[in-house]
């Protein structure tokens, strides 16, 4: 019999540096070497997402849209300004929370000099590749965080419902991925302190045109205004002499003094009125997530108990310190927050600011807790929070490593076992061909998406992912109906009837003519939707669990929402479409279409040898592979992790790439879709080019060809038959492999 090889997911080493990256002036020539290392740190840069920040070309305007650098071996004044904001935000903690030092905003009179100064830090970054330099620790680092839009790839997340109240100008809505994964993990804190949203006030802008100038500390993307309209009122908010209630310094708390404890938030908390209280729950929310609790068993949902799917206890917990810092105040993530409007001199006492409430009692309960707070001017409509970096976690290069585990950039391992050692697992959103997943961003994973676009998409590996959503699903389905507006009056009372595991029930009927019992199926709600409000309608036999949606008052359009649905040991995500009209009449076209697989296979089930001889033939490869008669190429749900297999001359590919998709090349010949490397056989896909993310269907198809021709593994960790292949990556073959 044949020798079985499988394509699977392993692990990046750290990349080295043979010296300094930096701007060389006058007409240097850069060596082989340094051209690779410019390479490494621009690949590195731009796989992070992190854009050329407040790069203005000379003599142009600001456009404030997300400036691209490329990636093209060459390290100038752009590639400095995405080193210069990876270095502050992998540097942020107090002293270090402005792109420039000042004292408030930056005046607009400022604008000039302020541009001159961060192109003069930009052309002056050094990353010299010494295990002391930040910025290389943290971009060997496996929690190294990703410059994303924080606020968009939160929406439809699932969770807590994150409200826009930035200011039509501002629009601050780009940050580090610590702190979104931070706000995404707002369900997991203790019930007692979650509300039903978020006012998410803002961030920093795309291109700092605004925020500099808006704010004194919000140009790097690790700290949050945390709004306070939805709980107290305009009224309440400028009421200058509120008092402090005298209680709170007398009451007698359960657990110790000056740290942080649910039990004594919880009796705190009650002294509060119940705006001030309900206001102060969505701050303990977030802030509880960052932190052990000093009560020990009586932890629901703070930083020990949020769930990571494997390894050993040890494993665990050095997968949360990555996310959001060790546990302890002094080195979780959230460092101090700023509530109220007024000023505080050095023994604690309060000085007012006209029309400004310095929510003296919300201070004093911080103060018990041993949270870091204080007012400042006009501080009295949000809680303005600020993050501190986590440690930088260096990749290792053992999976099983007791002392740091791997939480890896993934990629592809050819080896003679089903599959690699398996830390974490798949979920995946509604396009699955697309390779996306609803996950923690902080950790390295495939190269980011496109900036602009990178808002609401996530890369496709999972990592530390949270019990209940690692588990990979069964099936995906996708329904559309037409559905009345709310404003007809002929819309159904109550709103529209959705029962979810009804889809599933149905789909199986009419496709497979097998009968599913959905009564008694688990369903949870994924996603809710943006322009309406779902509420459940309790159990409906046989349709089990059902829901009512009403949609907003004017909206028209389609709209979006999902559901889990688990029955009989599967996993099903029920993505159901409305699309809202306003009448529905004799002569009404319907703009849906029922019922689809989301996860089906994109690509033919098979390729003909005359199919795979053309394709190969218009990608100029019939020199070095003369014979495709006798190869067959097969689809197939492979399991695991594996993407290929070759057993003799019969290769197999996985029906969607372990999650990723396939990119299949119309013209693969060409590479328009990738960039090149320092390695002529290597290349990496454009950022928003459709390769990006996904597997690359010709090197994965040509390396395991290459097995059936009977080509060993290359020693060559950029070679074609080496043992790794990332997503986004191209792999071709060498002369001398064209020839054997």
């Amino acid at each position: 019999m044949g020798t079985t090889r499988v394509l699977a997911l392993f692990v990046l080493v750290p990349f080295e540096l043979s010296g300094e990256v930096k701007v060389r002036g006058g007409n240097a020539t850069l060596t082989a070497a340094q051209v690779l290392d410019v390479y490494r740190v621009e690949q590195r840069l731009k796989y992070l997402a992190f854009p050329a920040m407040g790069y203005v070309e000379p003599g142009a305007e600001n456009t404030n849209t997300i400036q691209n650098f490329e990636v093209d071996g060459e390290w100038g004044t752009q590639e400095g300004h995405a080193a210069y904001l990876f270095n502050k935000v992998v540097s942020y903690g107090s002293g270090n929370r402005q792109a420039v030092v000042r004292t408030g905003k930056v005046p607009e009179s400022g604008r000039a000099n302020f541009v001159t100064t961060i192109n003069g830090y930009a052309d002056s970054m050094v990353i010299s590749g010494n295990a002391t330099d930040k910025v290389f620790q943290y971009l060997n680092a496996y929690n190294a965080p990703h410059w994303m839009n924080v606020f968009d790839s939160l929406q439809g997340s699932g969770g807590v419902n994150i409200v826009n109240n930035m200011s039509v100008e501002g629009q601050e809505r780009y940050g580090s991925s610590w702190l979104r994964d931070w706000m995404r993990a707002y369900t997991f804190s203790n019930p007692v302190f979650q509300n039903t949203s978020i006012l998410y006030n803002g961030t920093t802008d795309a291109n700092w045109k605004r925020t500099p100038f808006m704010h004194a500390s919000h140009d790097l993307g690790m700290s949050l205004d945390l709004g306070l309209r939805e709980h107290i009122s305009v009224g309440v908010q400028q009421n200058t002499h509120e008092p402090l209630d005298p209680d709170i310094a007398e009451e007698d708390l359960p657990d110790t003094e000056n740290a942080w404890s649910k039990n004594n938030a919880k009796e705190l908390l009650n002294l509060l009125g119940s705006d001030q209280n309900s206001a102060l729950k969505n701050f303990l929310a977030l802030y509880d997530i960052t932190q052990k609790d000093v009560a020990v068993g009586q932890d629901t949902g703070s930083w020990d108990a949020i769930p990571i799917q494997n390894g050993s206890a040890q494993q665990k917990d050095s997968i949360r310190s990555a996310l959001f810092g060790d546990g302890t105040q002094a080195r979780g993530l959230v460092d101090e927050v700023l509530i109220g409007g007024g000023r505080q001199n050095a023994q604690g006492v309060i000085s007012t600011i006209s029309n400004q409430n310095p929510y003296r009692s919300i201070n004093a309960v911080l103060d018990r807790l041993g949270i870091k707070a204080k007012p400042v001017d006009s501080h009295n409509s949000h809680f303005h929070i600020y993050l501190q970096a986590p440690v930088a976690l260096p990749i290792a290069s053992n999976i099983l490593a007791e002392t740091m585990p791997i939480v890896p950039e993934a990629q592809a391992v050819v080896s003679d076992v089903p599959s690699a050692t398996q830390l974490f697992d798949f979920s995946y959103t509604e396009d699955a061909q697309a390779g996306e997943a609803t996950m923690l961003m902080s950790l390295l994973i495939p190269y980011a998406p496109p900036l602009e676009n990178t808002v609401a998409a996530s890369p496709s590996a999972v990592v530390a992912q949270v019990e209940g959503q690692s588990k990979k699903l069964d099936m995906m389905l996708s329904e559309c109906s037409d559905h009345l507006s709310t404003d007809s009056p002929d819309s159904q009372p109550g709103g529209m009837l959705l029962a979810p595991a009804e889809v599933f029930r149905q789909y199986m009927a009419d496709t497979f003519n097998r009968v599913v019992d959905v009564s008694r199926a688990k369903v949870t709600v994924m996603e809710s939707p943006k322009n309406g409000k779902l509420v459940s309608a309790g159990e409906l036999k046989p349709y089990g669990s059902t829901y009512r949606y009403t949609t907003n008052r004017g909206f028209l359009g389609q709209e979006k929402m999902a559901f889990l649905v688990e029955v009989d040991g599967k996993r099903i995500k029920i993505v159901i479409k409305p699309y809202v009209v306003p009448v529905v009449g004799e002569d009404f076209v319907p703009f849906c279409e029922g019922i689809k697989r989301l996860d089906a296979i994109k690509t033919p089930s098979a390729f003909s040898p005359n199919t795979l001889g053309a394709w190969l033939y218009q990608g100029g490869f019939t020199n070095q592979i003369t014979d495709t008669s006798n190869a067959t190429v097969t689809f197939s749900d492979l399991g695991s992790n594996a993407i290929g297999q070759a057993t003799g001359r019969a290769i197999t590919l996985d029906i969607n790439a372990a999650g990723h998709g396939w990119f299949v090349d119309s013209t693969p010949s060409i590479n328009e879709e990738f960039l090149p490397t320092s390695n002529p056989n290597e290349w990496i896909a454009k950022a928003g080019s459709a390769a990006e993310g996904k597997m690359d269907m010709l090197s994965v198809f040509l390396h395991e060809y290459g097995h059936a021709l009977g080509i060993e593994h290359s020693t060559n960790s950029h070679d074609l038959m080496a043992t790794t292949l990332t997503p986004g990556m191209r792999r071709l073959p060498t002369v001398a492999e064209g020839h054997l």
